[in-house]
């Protein structure tokens, strides 16, 4: 397919005006006429009156872009890349065209989640040791504190064995 952006020297996202200008200045130079006996600038000219219509046409154009941006994909898809310095897990990398799954290293995965769960099985463990008292970690603070939380607390006569 032919890529009428391209042909009429324009970039993807040019306006009307541009795409006006530009066909202008290109139809003057291989116009048929100013150009007697040459075949190729009257198929040139022919193909530059071609993308001009189909560019300023809305619906055209749409229905052009479309097709040519799923060219692109499939044409990127097939081309080999070029692998980065970075690690990128799960991510298909292809050669000669032909897509090949990198394996991902279950090791470090594994040892990743087994760090992660001790470490919340210790914080749990930690925390339903405690009291679940505040503490801002200044003593006269947490004096006062103890005392407003006693107030509040109704006074039955049980005994307070945990001073």
């Amino acid at each position: 397919m032919k890529n009428y952006y391209e042909i009429l020297q324009i970039k993807n996202f040019a306006t009307n005006e541009e795409i006006k200008k530009s066909f202008r200045m290109l139809a003057i130079k291989y116009h048929p006429d100013k150009n007697k006996g040459r075949k190729d600038f009257e198929e040139k000219f022919k193909e530059i009156a071609n993308a001009y219509e189909v560019l300023t046409d809305s619906i055209k154009k749409g229905d052009f872009d479309l097709r040519l941006s799923r060219q692109n994909l499939n044409k990127k898809a097939t081309e080999p890349t070029t692998r980065t310095n970075y690690s990128e897990p799960n991510r298909p990398t292809y050669t000669e065209g032909k897509k090949v799954e990198k394996k991902e290293e279950g090791f470090k995965n594994s040892i990743f989640w087994i760090v992660a769960i001790v470490i919340f099985i210790i914080y749990l463990l930690s925390n339903s040791n405690s009291d679940n008292k505040t503490t801002t970690g200044n003593t006269k603070a947490d004096k006062e504190l103890e005392k407003r939380e006693n107030a509040k607390k109704p006074k039955t006569g049980e005994i307070d064995f945990k001073k």
